[in-house]
């Protein structure tokens, strides 16, 4: 698979959720939403996903594959903009049929799961600058289509055609204040049109950031020992820590802008914390991802495990579930697992038919 000019990585197979595992999943992940949305007071329409920190227990080979008992115990991201899973499984199912026939179509759940809310009006489908959205948006949207969804790709340039449409998905990430894919005018057009009662907007666009379900201020866990750094006192109180710290920017994107204490020495450490205090970083507990070793010659490799949902106001409803996969010594190097940047991505994860 090709990445704009950039070759990706794939690992064929299936996992197979159990279901009790399936049923923590959506449980743990509904109740994180339902925190925040109560923290960030906004009302969220569009498709997101929850990207979780698993727990690996009893890992074993047997006659019939690895097997292991599956728990979480973070959530490090809750992509509202523009989740890539939907449109990187479309383009690997497209490349790769052979998979399709083996793993759950997510443009189908999608369209289903927009029954009933869009009443079968045509949507204009727009696909952001980056090189994400621009390499698989059309695969993504060819899928919808197939699955029975009424879709118009229109240019995010062209308001003047949006503005024909009830309902608009845009495809393509949207922060107030970091990486952007569509102009100005674009972002303030979509602000307005979701304010009128009779309009649908895929995702919802937050007004200003502390609106934002997606800002990860929301995910700091006080009552576990995680802060902003907003002041001189959370940076004496990071530094007389002992344990291993996390520097994130509550509005990064794509692995960017993280500082990771244990790849640091005290010098650099402190001063990080001096240069971004009061900018809008949270101190988080380090939860490192998963080893699973393997037989393969790229040697062993890290999991986590990312669920989609739908989300219309303060319900959400369950989709499918990716895994992405990464050689761990990369992982370990780099400290993130990004399809973006070039991050192992496995396909969609299978869940059993109860």
């Amino acid at each position: 698979m090709f990445l704009a000019e950039n070759k990706i990585a794939t690992i064929n197979g299936l996992l197979i959720l159990e279901k009790h595992e399936l049923i923590e999943i959506i449980g743990y992940c509904k109740n994180i939403y339902k925190e925040v949305l109560q923290k960030a007071g906004e009302k969220f329409t569009g498709h997101i996903r929850f990207d979780l920190i698993p727990e690996v227990k009893n890992f074993r080979k047997t006659s019939y594959g690895y097997r292991w008992e599956l728990g979480i115990r973070g959530c490090y991201e809750i992509n509202t903009n523009s989740p890539e899973c939907g449109a990187a499984t479309a383009a690997l199912h497209t490349n790769r049929s052979e998979m399709s026939l083996y793993q759950p179509d997510p443009a189908k759940r999608i369209v289903d799961s927009l029954n009933g809310k869009i009443n079968g009006k045509e949507i204009a489908f727009v696909i952001g600058n980056g090189a994400v959205k621009k390499e698989w948006g059309d695969f993504f949207m060819n899928s919808l289509i197939k699955r029975g969804l009424k879709a118009v790709k229109i240019n995010p340039e062209d308001l003047e055609s949006c503005k024909n449409y009830r309902c608009v998905w845009r495809f393509g990430d949207i922060r107030e204040e970091g990486y952007t894919e569509f102009s100005k005018e674009f972002q303030k057009f979509l602000i307005s049109k979701q304010m009128q009662e009779e309009s649908f907007v895929l995702n919802t666009v937050a007004q200003n950031p502390e609106e934002d379900i997606g800002n990860k201020k929301y995910l700091l866990r006080e009552d576990e020992g995680e802060r902003e750094l907003k002041s001189e006192a959370d940076i004496l109180w990071a530094l007389g820590q002992k344990k291993d710290l996390v520097l994130k920017p509550f509005e990064g994107a794509s692995g960017n802008g993280i500082d990771f204490k244990r790849n640091m020495s005290p010098k650099e450490w402190e001063a990080s914390l001096r240069e971004k205090v009061g900018k809008n970083y949270g101190l988080y507990n380090a939860k490192w991802l998963p080893m699973l070793p393997t037989q393969e010659p790229e040697g062993n490799i890290a999991l986590d495990i990312s669920p989609s949902f739908m989300a219309y106001s303060s319900s959400i409803n369950y989709l499918y579930c990716i895994s992405r996969f990464e050689e761990y010594e990369r992982y370990i190097e780099r400290g993130t697992i990004n399809v973006a940047q070039g991050g192992g991505f496995a396909g969609t994860l299978l869940e059993e038919t109860f």
